[in-house]
Parts: C-alpha cells; sequence; structure tokens
C-alpha cells in the first residue's frame, strides 16, 4: 500500500514514468507468496489504470480488463465499479452503464461522486 502512495506522490511531482515502475513493482511484490493480497493487487490496478488512463500510457487496456477480470471472479464489487469506470474512460459505455447498475448498490460515498461525473 505504501507503493501505491509512493507512486501517486511521484506522479504528483511530474516522474509518471517513475510512478509505473512503482506500480509495477508493487504488484510483483503483493503476489510473490503463496497467499497473494488479492485485494492489495486489485487496489494497485486501480491505480495503475488512473495513471495510465491519465498519461495514455500503452498498457492500460490490459489493466483495466485484468483489473475486471480480478475483480469480477473474487467478488470485490466497489473495486469491480471502478474497473468499469476505468473501461467507460476509455470508450466502452455499456460498462459506464453496469457501473451505475452495480455501484448503486454500494453505499461509499466516495464511490458516489465518481458515478456521478
Amino acid at each position: 500500500m505504501a507503493a501505491r502512495g509512493l507512486a501517486l506522490a511521484a506522479e504528483a511531482a511530474g516522474e509518471s514514468e517513475r510512478a509505473f515502475e512503482i506500480l509495477g513493482d508493487a504488484r510483483i511484490r503483493c503476489n510473490r507468496l503463496a497467499d497473494p493480497n488479492v485485494w492489495l493487487e486489485a487496489y494497485i490496478l486501480d491505480a495503475q489504470c488512473e495513471l495510465g488512463r491519465r498519461h495514455g500510457h500503452p498498457d492500460t487496456v490490459f489493466w483495466v480488463e485484468l483489473m475486471g477480470s480480478l475483480t469480477s471472479r473474487t467478488g470485490m464489487k466497489e473495486l469491480m465499479v471502478r474497473s468499469l469506470l476505468h473501461a467507460e474512460a476509455l470508450g466502452d459505455d455499456s460498462a459506464g452503464q453496469t457501473a451505475r447498475l452495480l455501484g448503486a448498490e454500494i453505499g461509499n460515498p466516495a464511490l458516489a461522486d465518481l458515478l456521478a461525473r
């Protein structure tokens, strides 16, 4: 989780390439153990998708698809909604509709703000 914060700080300082390196390393590290932290991987993917969209990173579509697959098969509804919002931002209008339907069931004001955009 600290690496996610460091990556966002690097991006804010204008070091977007460094931010992507930190996030990539963080995903590798959270999956090294026999019992990986799946939620943490999805949380890191969310940051990769966000930064990827902002900077036009060529792997963004892959990250969005990976995040969607991971969150749907593990039942992480809020992060699934966020992956659908990333897909919508990349041009998939049906993903946005699905995100709003699923997100209506989740009581998180921060997510509601994202859905209202």
